[in-house]
């Protein structure tokens, strides 16, 4: 596939196929075997912006969320601008792919490794952030995956291991308590579930892993029987965050993100409340010239028996774990 010149750059095994685009950097395409879905069917293009916006599994950093008015000025956009720079190209091979990205509005860097597995649908990213200025400087760095639409639909159940969990209330507003997973305080003041979510939910939630030393997202699909999923040193990643966005009275998007933000607002707010909420920090800080290095699997796979959900994802030296919902059966998927 191409967009705008940009030729997609493929990584396939027998199990699994993924498109990058070195427009925006996302991964813009993940396909099973044996299957045209693609989970990560999202697109969203800014006007005027010639080239990939929001789409697919793309990165926010060196923010989350909006910018303040001040950076506005500047220039600085949602998100950050990784999102739709030009990514080099530095290696890359059938399994194997390196490749970079330096904003010159943020002055900072990223240098991306992504692994597929040699005959499993998994792989593996590690993602280095680089401050390229003298200074100081408060980051975060969010992974925005968002499911669509085949694989996204009414029965479509996603499953996480989110502790307490606060809701967004729009730029400048701090958020409020909205319960723990997966029973949350929608918009409406409504107690719901969002494992399933409703037209009403729609809104960005978020939580925090806890104490848990892994973290894990994941969605089911009962009609295409794939299951997408994210794994990860909670560490690294010690936030999860659900965005769910519906139009004429149905979900068409959901974010599944997990990053180092805790709150959905400019640095300007975060330093108001002392980078800080729910005790959780709100970001992090990273000295001029220094490197920060973070990393996560990610699969997609099919389902031979039929599930209710996913009870837990973890991982270690050889393989994903997938423990599904009230079965004793686990499935081993090898990351080499």
């Amino acid at each position: 596939m191409s967009y705008n010149g940009y030729e997609d750059i493929i990584l396939r095994n027998e199990q699994l196929t993924i498109a990058v685009s070195p427009s925006g950097g996302a991964i813009v395409n993940l396909q099973h075997r044996g299957t045209a879905t693609n989970p990560l069917n999202f697109y969203y293009k800014e006007p005027g912006l010639q080239r990939r916006s929001f789409c697919g599994h793309f990165i926010c950093t060196p923010r989350w969320g909006d910018v303040s008015p001040a950076e506005q000025e500047k220039g600085l956009v949602k998100h950050g601008d990784f999102r739709s720079l030009e990514w080099q190209i530095e290696t890359q091979s059938a399994t194997m792919l390196t490749m970079q990205a330096y904003s010159e509005a943020e002055q900072w860097m990223v240098k991306r490794t992504m692994r597929l597995a040699a005959q499993s649908p998994v792989f593996y990213v590690q993602e280095k952030l680089i401050n390229c200025s003298s200074a100081t400087r408060a980051y975060n760095l969010v992974q925005h995956p968002t499911i669509a639409a085949p694989f996204l639909h009414a029965t479509t159940r996603v499953d996480c291991n989110g502790a307490a969990g606060w809701r967004d209330n729009g730029i400048g507003n701090l958020p409020s308590r909205a319960g723990a997973w997966p029973a949350v305080i929608n918009q409406q003041g409504h107690d719901v579930d969002i494992r399933m979510a409703t037209p009403a939910d729609g809104g960005v939630y978020s939580f925090a892993t806890g104490d848990a030393e892994t973290g894990w997202l994941s969605a089911y699909d009962p009609h295409s029987s794939l299951l997408l999923g994210y794994v990860w040193p909670a560490q690294d990643y010690p936030f999860i965050h659900h965005w769910i966005h519906a139009e004429d009275d149905q979900v068409i998007y959901r974010g599944l993100e997990f990053g180092t933000a805790a709150m959905h607002q400019p640095f300007s707010v975060q330093a108001d409340n002392e980078f800080c909420w729910q005790q959780q920090p709100t970001c992090r800080f990273l000295n001029g010239g220094a490197t920060a290095t973070f990393q996560y699997y990610g699969l997609l796979t099919h389902l031979d028996n039929a599930i209710a959900g996913i009870r837990q994802l973890n991982y270690d030296q050889q393989s994903v774990y997938v423990h599904p919902e009230g079965e004793e059966i686990i499935y081993s998927l090898p990351i080499y």
